[in-house]
């Protein structure tokens, strides 16, 4: 169809070409002037006095040929132009453009010269860019490395040849850091397995402590370790004034004995039920008496009688019908003892994990 503007040419009524060349245009352009041009495939403003930055040509991916070359253009090349998958031609030379040269590598690409400006820094080594001769870059004093016949100094050779605008620095270092990054996360991902693996097994062994009978400690060997540390204390009467009770009895913490005394319990046969954080448990069964939980408690000895009455005192006071009540406790310095009622059903461990063993 006939355009209805000079320059303008449609195709089914989207503007397909803009041709305006040699004719003194002047003014600044829009970075956004070519956004609603989706069908443009051809831009050509060669010879004008244009100036501003250079348009934003993402939304014109049908653009073909370019060509803004002997106007007034300045800033950077636009980083939207190596998008253009179909670009055959990009005249941007005579203009006071600066900056690096994007990394183009379009294969379309056939023609492309940015001669005659201010561009700076190395070439980037891309197939596409290589291709062309050295009067593609002519004209541009900083512009260094092939296919150019200005050699790079060490600053320039540092510069990204992706546009990206990086320190020199990063460039240098990147497979350094690169190596680094690697060998870090291999580091990490061993120390997470080890992680992992001693976890579980500290998982598991905590499990069969709570779940088996004590290995190793046999009730009769505990028993024997309270007679021989009993003996070596000589059974004196107090404490050095701790007012604590006497020396190889129980105390009991309603005030009333129950038929049965620390010596029944170390003649009383005895069974070893389990291991905690605590100490080891044993039932005990005494001989014309009840049978009794008797936990020997470990690690506690900087609690003076005092101290350790008191805390049991508080123990004993709290009642609920499903915590059993303490009995009694025996307090010596190297021996702590506590005397429980027997539950007769399991504990809640077995109890939690199917494993129901009646006492």
């Amino acid at each position: 169809m006939t355009p209805y503007w000079y320059g303008v040419k449609c195709t089914n009524g989207r503007v397909a070409e803009v041709v305006l060349e040699n004719m003194g245009l002047t003014g600044k352009i829009r970075p956004d002037m070519l956004f609603n041009l989706t069908e443009l495939s051809v831009l050509s403003l060669k010879n004008n006095s244009m100036s501003g930055n250079m348009m934003d040509f993402s939304q014109n991916q049908k653009l073909t040929q370019i060509d803004m070359s002997s106007n007034m253009f300045d800033g950077l090349i636009s980083n939207s132009l190596p998008g253009l998958a179909f670009l055959e031609s990009l005249q941007l030379q005579d203009n006071m453009l600066a900056g690096s040269i994007p990394a183009f590598n379009q294969s379309s690409l056939k023609e492309f010269n940015v001669s005659n400006n201010r561009l700076t820094g190395a070439i980037p080594n891309t197939k596409v860019l290589q291709s062309f001769n050295s009067s593609s870059f002519s004209g541009n004093p900083q512009l260094c490395g092939s296919p150019s016949y200005n050699p790079c100094s060490p600053s320039n050779n540092d510069t990204s040849l992706d546009n990206s605008h990086k320190p020199s620095g990063v460039s240098r270092f990147a497979p350094i850091l690169l190596v680094i990054d690697v060998v870090g996360f291999i580091v990490v991902v061993f120390l997470f397995m080890i992680y992992c693996r001693k976890s579980k097994q500290l998982s598991n062994a905590m499990n069969m402590r709570s779940s088996r009978p004590v290995e190793g400690v046999s009730a009769e060997k505990a028993v024997q370790d309270i007679e021989v540390s009993q003996r070596s204390e000589g059974y004196v009467e107090s404490e050095g004034g701790e007012g604590g009770g006497e020396r190889g009895k129980l105390t009991f913490m309603d005030g009333v004995e129950r038929g049965f005394g620390l010596h029944d319990l170390l003649k009383a046969s005895a069974e070893g039920l389990g291991k905690g954080n605590f100490g080891n448990c044993y039932k005990a069964m005494v001989d014309d008496g009840p049978a009794v939980v008797v936990k020997r408690l470990r690690d506690l000895r900087p609690l003076s009688h005092s101290e350790f009455a008191k805390q049991l005192q508080a123990l004993a006071d709290l009642k609920h019908p499903n915590l059993l009540p303490l009995l009694a406790y025996y307090y010596s310095k190297e021996e702590k003892l506590l005397v429980h009622k027997l539950a007769s059903n399991g504990n809640v461990y077995n109890r939690i994990h199917g494993k129901l063993i009646y006492y």
